[in-house]
């Protein structure tokens, strides 16, 4: 069996190029016991795949990311034709994936929810937000607020009761903050962007969540309070290059006091299934909420993930390939 896939034809030097993507008719790789064979119905673009698409980590560049699906054959207990799945699957449309890897979904909410705020994107905030632990009346800082894991952070530490200033780029920064009634919005890409920062902050930063690098943690780390806490997530600005880091205000960690705490969901599995229901809770609840930017057809893959890269849109870029 033939479908259609995109492939890496070159691991890019830098930040990717859409010609450094092909359109190609590629198998679908023979089923054994255990296996589904599945249709994709919508697929996620995510920032941590630069760097495996850099490393050339893919085999024969097929692209892996999070998809939901329709099974069409199964050769696996447990599973039927028809049923939807979650997991890991290439960029094609049709692929044959381990049912060990993919999760039966009986969606109650909105079938994006489950790539995104109801799933790992949301999932990912709320292990950021336990590692900062925000009290009342606290100021929480969220970077990259205009994605879906800084738009859930940024529910979930006002929830708690602290004052939230959303961190984005260009007019988002504001519009988050007008749609979830946050203290203030905040544009990094900005010339006076510490200034406004520190403005926005009289009393220090006492938490932060981190989705972007040096540009936005170096003011932030200049506006913390004693003993603030920074959840590192991801690192988006340097995913593309290999360059040297540096913080001007390295200092502040020492003189200051503040914990900087790395995090991967991934060792945080034991934790999953009840965060999900939860989130699931939430969602249906009106507890969360948050936009997706829904990108149509399968060829929109490629520039759904540059328009990801290069911050555009709102929420989580999703790309719908059949219904």
């Amino acid at each position: 069996m033939m479908a259609r896939g995109i492939r890496v034809r070159r691991a890019p030097a830098g930040q990717p190029a859409r010609d450094d993507f092909a359109m190609v008719d590629q198998a679908v790789p023979n089923h054994v016991d255990g296996d589904l064979v599945i249709r994709a119905l919508m697929v996620s673009v995510d920032p941590y795949l630069m760097m495996p698409i850099r490393a050339g980590a893919f085999p024969e560049g097929r692209i892996r990311s999070r998809t939901i699906a329709r099974v069409e054959q199964s050769h696996a207990p447990g599973f039927a034709p028809g049923d939807l799945v979650l997991g890991f699957a290439r960029w094609q449309e049709r692929d044959c994936v381990p049912a060990a890897e993919m999760r039966r979904l009986e969606p109650m909410a909105p079938l994006p929810a489950y790539l995104g705020i109801a799933g790992h994107s949301g999932f990912t905030a709320m292990v950021g937000m336990a590692l900062l632990d925000p009290q009342p009346d606290q100021t929480v800082t969220v970077s990259s607020a205009a994605g879906m894991v800084g738009l859930v952070a940024c529910q979930l530490a006002k929830a708690k009761g602290a004052r939230v200033v959303a961190i984005a780029g260009g007019a988002k920064a504001a519009h988050v903050a007008r749609l979830y009634g946050l203290a203030a919005g905040v544009d990094h890409r900005g010339r006076d962007f510490a200034t406004r920062l520190e403005a926005a902050c009289p009393d220090g930063i006492d938490r932060h969540f981190e989705n972007v690098g040096a540009h936005v943690l170096d003011p932030v780390l200049a506006c913390a309070g004693e003993g603030a806490r920074v959840a590192l997530c991801g690192l988006i600005e340097h995913y593309g290059n290999d360059a040297p880091v540096a913080l001007a205000h390295f200092r502040a960690i020492l003189l200051k006091t503040i914990s900087i705490l790395p995090f991967s969901i991934y060792r945080h599995e034991a934790d999953y299934p009840a965060a999900l229901d939860e989130l699931e809770r939430m969602v249906l609840s009106g507890a969360l909420h948050a936009p997706e930017t829904i990108h149509e057809g399968f060829d929109a893959i490629p520039d759904a993930f540059l328009a990801m890269l290069a911050g555009d849109g709102f929420g989580k870029h999703l790309v719908r390939v059949a219904d």
